[in-house]
């Protein structure tokens, strides 16, 4: 996300037209972040260590977050390629990993969110939870979403299709 809220849609055309350009981008982005994050982690304890989040969400403290809002422009080879190996950077400095926030079509690439190892929590709203039973067919079992029920997925529904997994309900809306 940060890429194209700097550059735009270039850098999605840079993604496939200039790989290695786009790579070279997510490479500096990715080392700002981890940088200052490491500085950070060291001097904020966990338990108030929070990130910008919506304000009808939240996620565990000390975790790490990425917004994968954009990860519905890409195709899943791109993703896997290009893009997961810097979301694996980015959270791996954090101890407890972090929480992977989706609120478009991104189900495709659940199999390689399932191989980040790092990402413990799924964040899921708007059109993102829409695909939950894809991204439940993918996820490892240790996996948490975290969801936020919508008029497309409403809570009842939410609660059949987890199926009994552990999950949060984020909601302050009736069911």
């Amino acid at each position: 996300n940060i890429a194209i809220n700097l550059f735009g849609v270039e850098f999605l055309m840079a993604l496939a037209a200039e790989p290695n350009t786009a790579r070279h981008v997510l490479e500096v982005i990715t080392e700002v972040i981890v940088t200052a994050t490491t500085e950070l982690c060291g001097i904020v304890p966990p338990e108030i260590r929070r990130v910008s989040v919506a304000a009808d969400r939240f996620m565990p403290a000390g975790h790490g977050l990425i917004d994968g809002c954009a990860t519905q422009m890409v195709s899943p080879q791109d993703y896997a390629d290009a893009l997961a190996p810097f979301d694996a950077a980015t959270l791996a400095c954090y101890p407890e990993g972090g929480m992977l926030h989706l609120c478009g079509a991104s189900a495709q690439h659940a199999p390689a969110f399932a191989a980040n190892l790092h990402i413990r929590t799924i964040q899921l709203n708007d059109r993102a939870l829409v695909d939950l039973p894809l991204y439940l067919e993918q996820a490892r079992a240790d996996q948490i979403f975290y969801l936020s029920p919508c008029p497309d997925l409403p809570v009842a529904q939410c609660i059949e299709l987890m199926q009994g997994r552990p999950f949060v309900l984020q909601t302050d809306c009736p069911a």
